[in-house]
């Protein structure tokens, strides 16, 4: 895992293409901006995660959110098929799958 420092949603594109980034998480000292960021990811097809279901209603693809004090899958099936990513029946049974 490597810290993507960037100013902006074009510095973010060119700073993802010149590493190779093929996933990106995103935390929560960068929560303010996922909008920016999944326009990014989506565009260039990178699938996005992070710890927070307010992130996958925002639009990351894949979230690990704690639910009644346990871990939970939420989905963003949206973001999911933007990025190409393809999902197995039984992991969209175990999620919460925001459509």
């Amino acid at each position: 895992m490597v810290a993507v420092p960037f100013v902006d949603a074009v510095d973010l594109r060119a700073t993802l293409s010149r590493l190779g980034v093929t996933a990106l998480f995103i935390t929560p000292e960068v929560s303010g901006q996922v909008a920016s960021i999944t326009t990014v990811a989506h565009a260039t097809r990178i699938p996005t995660l992070s710890f927070s279901r307010a992130d996958a209603v925002r639009g990351v693809a894949i979230a690990i959110a704690e639910k009644d004090g346990r871990p939970a899958i939420v989905i963003n099936l949206s973001s999911c098929r933007l990025v190409g990513m393809s999902l197995n029946a039984q992991l969209l049974r175990l999620a919460e799958v925001i459509k």
